[in-house]
């Protein structure tokens, strides 16, 4: 089997099986043209590009072992049909689901694109046919053209999905890669936004990344990505805990919960509530 230029044996494990469902609706996959020519999504492309440090198989460059049948070339893929797919690619596992941009919108006052893409997908053990785990998440990406928003957007998806893999070592765990978002809302100085975002990664010892995912006028959200088994609620609490407190020149005036998403507002710690 010929993998990717610079992929090792140990990491071409997981063949990305995810439908792409374009603005009228239609799904298309990489795998159903039966003439050897790959339609190939932005997410797609992220997923192959990435297959030296993601651990993808590059479907543009390693042969299947057999002939794949008509059966296999439609779209969506179940999550059977996407394993029969996989074991002639000798994938360890296949991420198979739907994405699509979910949304974009203009940004004028910062003169940039912000892009969405949805996507919804589960990871299965090829071998006992087994869910490792289940994704269901929007990546953001903003840039000064659609375009490459919509490609960071992607790569955000991707690297939900690399965190989804890489944390589900075992055919019967079930991992759900999850977090919430931190609406940031602060003066112009970028002082207090700076300090929040480090304070964050140590509010809750199962806080593992945080991420700007786009900014609004007067406000920039960063999203939370939580430890397996962490309840998002009990993060909520501890940044809830924070109201009041001054760090590092920032005073945190207010912390208001809506749903999966928190409200803060900051100030210099040297200013009165407004």
């Amino acid at each position: 089997m010929a993998l990717a230029a610079g992929a090792t044996a140990a990491q071409a494990q997981t063949l990305p099986v995810v439908a792409w469902e374009a603005d009228d609706g239609a799904l298309t996959g990489w795998w159903t043209a039966d003439d050897g020519t790959l339609e190939l999504s932005p997410l797609d492309l992220v997923f192959f590009l990435r297959a030296d440090t993601g651990g993808w198989i590059d479907a543009r460059e390693v042969a299947p072992t057999d002939a794949v049948s008509r059966i296999l070339r439609v779209v969506p893929l179940t999550a059977r049909n996407a394993v029969a797919l996989g074991a002639l690619y000798d994938a360890e596992t296949v991420v198979v689901g739907e994405a699509w941009v979910a949304s974009d919108e203009a940004v004028p006052w910062l003169g940039l694109v912000r892009v969405g893409v949805g996507l919804d997908a589960e990871v299965v053990d090829v071998a006992s046919g087994a869910r490792r785990g289940q994704i269901d998440t929007v990546g953001l990406g903003v840039a000064r053209t659609y375009d490459e928003a919509l490609v960071d957007a992607c790569a955000m998806a991707s690297a939900r999905i690399e965190t989804l893999t890489q944390a589900a070592t075992g055919a019967s765990a079930v991992v759900d890669v999850d977090g919430f978002t931190v609406l940031v809302r602060s003066t112009p100085t970028a002082l207090p936004y700076v300090a929040f975002r480090g304070a964050l990664r140590d509010v809750h010892a199962g806080v593992i990344d945080v991420r700007e995912v786009y900014a609004i006028e007067g406000a920039v959200a960063v999203a939370l990505d939580l430890d397996e088994g962490v309840d998002p609620a009990s993060v909520a609490d501890a940044i809830e805990g924070l109201t009041g407190e001054a760090i590092d020149g920032a005073r945190i005036v207010s912390v208001l919960r809506d749903g999966e998403q928190l409200d803060v507002t900051l100030a210099p710690s040297f200013e009165g509530p407004e």
